[in-house]
């Protein structure tokens, strides 16, 4: 054989996973057939014939070789890995949303109290139960102030004392008890 088709032959053994010398030129010749290469020389109808039986079992034999797709591997592939990606941005995005806001968030706050309707102020004292505002709870008190034609206005010095600024508004929040 040309040189090339030693590779050949090399190539298709190592593919099919055949023992080397365990083929004739024959079933070689078949092996190539089978993987889609052309064929040197034509064969009798009755050799291809008993190539093709033996190949068959030899290319299936291969094949087989890949393990099959079992349920633990499909969901560990497919819906394990997507799923803690989903946790993963779910934790981060709650834990974002749980942080304490800043001076002059709470300063705006202060700044407009008198301003608001009895029901905003209300909901500004649930929100201050826990001592701290957090993010979740200013988004809602804004929505719920522009609802009620009230615009927050932060102040244009920056604030930088978070706790000054938190005790200012719960001093204003204790004064409007009933």
């Amino acid at each position: 054989m040309p040189r090339d088709d030693l590779t050949e032959v090399r190539y298709i053994r190592q593919a099919s996973g055949v023992v080397p010398g365990s083929l004739s030129a024959h079933q070689m010749l078949g092996l190539r057939l089978v993987a889609g290469r052309p064929a040197t020389r034509l064969l009798p109808a009755d050799a291809m014939h008993q190539i093709k039986r033996w190949v068959s079992p030899v290319v299936a034999q291969a094949s087989s070789r890949k393990s099959a797709m079992t349920p633990i591997k499909f969901i560990l592939r497919y819906t394990a890995v997507p799923f803690m990606a989903i946790v993963a941005v779910v934790s981060w995005a709650s834990l974002h949303s749980s942080a304490e806001i800043d001076a002059r968030q709470y300063a705006a706050l202060s700044g407009a109290y008198a301003s608001f309707p009895v029901d905003l102020r209300r909901d500004i004292r649930q929100a201050l139960q826990s001592g701290k505002l957090s993010k979740w709870d200013y988004s809602s008190l804004v929505r719920e102030s522009l609802n009620d034609g009230v615009v927050l206005d932060w102040p244009s010095d920056d604030k930088e004392d978070v706790a000054t600024e938190r005790e200012k508004l719960a001093a204003l929040v204790k004064a409007d008890r009933p």
